[in-house]
């Protein structure tokens, strides 16, 4: 990187800051490489990279977070395990449902919401178009958080009942199978 427009004493910071980044991207990159290589043989792998948007990374660490299904009988389970159903307060005769509990995993929880981030306004499927309601009647934040509901919801059904994805784009599964393959 040539920058003759800089100071010498810049320009030589700046080339530090170069090769500090370069070593970080060699640890994410082996990082990235070992977390893989542990997650291969992890069980609905290949079920969960059917789901659109979720990459391999995303899914192995969602498997991880979410451990053994069968602990989870319902979908509303999974949801509260990750801390993002709704809070409720009763009384008398008048309900009022509030924000997310925050109460479980966060990790998951976290992931859940990258991914469904990831997709906002850049793909165009049934998640997104629900996700396109939501925010049109509640706002960003609170669509954003159904999404990732909605999501769980959809994880859950693959794996508990091991179907299929119903809307799944074969290019993009097969394009996620030839990185799984390809990994050490």
């Amino acid at each position: 990187m040539a920058r003759e427009d800089l100071p010498s004493h810049d320009l030589a910071i700046l080339r530090a800051c170069l090769r500090q980044i370069e070593e970080v991207d060699k640890e994410i990159g082996a990082l990235e490489g070992e977390i893989i290589k542990r997650g291969k043989g992890l069980k609905g792998l290949r079920r969960l990279l059917q789901v659109h948007g979720l990459n391999l990374l995303s899914a192995i660490s969602l498997l991880a977070e979410i451990g053994d299904i069968t602990q989870f009988e319902t979908s509303k389970q999974l949801v509260s395990y990750a801390g993002l159903a709704t809070s409720m307060r009763q009384s008398n005769k008048t309900t009022r449902h509030g924000k997310i509990t925050k109460q479980g995993r966060k990790r998951l929880r976290t992931t859940v919401i990258q991914a469904v981030l990831a997709m906002v306004n850049r793909t165009q499927t049934p998640l997104m178009e629900f996700y396109q309601k939501q925010k049109r009647e509640k706002g960003a934040g609170k669509a954003i958080c159904a999404t990732a509901r909605k999501r769980l919801t959809i994880i859950f059904v693959v794996l508990k009942k091991e179907l299929d994805y119903w809307y799944l784009e074969d290019r993009l599964y097969n394009r996620k199978l030839r990185v799984l393959d390809a990994a050490a």
